[in-house]
């Protein structure tokens, strides 16, 4: 092999992060050849690495880069709200997502149906709660009743 040969080997084992073997190289006479042996590597490299480990280095450095943390400050506990202020969320969350160099990433915002789903959890919960109270003899007119509703008013804009 030559100097090229050597280089483009080097240049792929840089690229797709794997090793190539000499033994494996001898039989490498096309570029489809090349490419059957980087993702042989390549699918026996990812069976053996826990994804959950991964997507945390690679998080973990996108955090490092993008707001100059600590490499020791992110741990798995970290919440980015403790580093991020809230006026700065969203600029910041797609910032995470380039630093992490994803084709995809979650909203930031809650779904439309989890939303409606809570509000009307609420609303029955308030209402079955008013229900119980009134069956069970609470009058209305003692302040109780009041103060009650108050507290489940509360309880269902606490869950928005």
């Amino acid at each position: 092999m030559g100097l090229d040969g050597v280089e483009l080997v080097m240049a792929v084992e840089e690229e797709f992060g794997v090793s190539l073997i000499d033994d494996d190289l001898v039989k490498v006479v096309t570029p489809r050849l090349l490419g059957d042996l980087v993702f042989s590597k390549l699918q026996h490299a990812e069976e053996s690495v826990c994804q959950s480990q991964h997507a945390f280095h690679i998080l973990r450095r996108a955090l490092v880069q993008a707001f100059g943390l600590g490499r020791k400050q992110v741990t798995i506990e970290l919440r980015l709200r403790d580093f991020i202020a809230r006026e700065r969320e969203k600029d910041s969350w797609f910032s995470l997502k380039e630093a992490c160099q994803a084709r995809t990433w979650p909203a930031l915002d809650y779904p439309a149906w989890l939303i409606s789903t809570r509000r009307a959890a609420s609303l029955v919960i308030v209402v079955a709660s008013v229900s119980l109270a009134v069956h069970a003899g609470v009058f209305w007119g003692t302040g109780l009743g009041a103060g009650f509703l108050l507290v489940c008013g509360a309880v269902a804009l606490e869950t928005d």
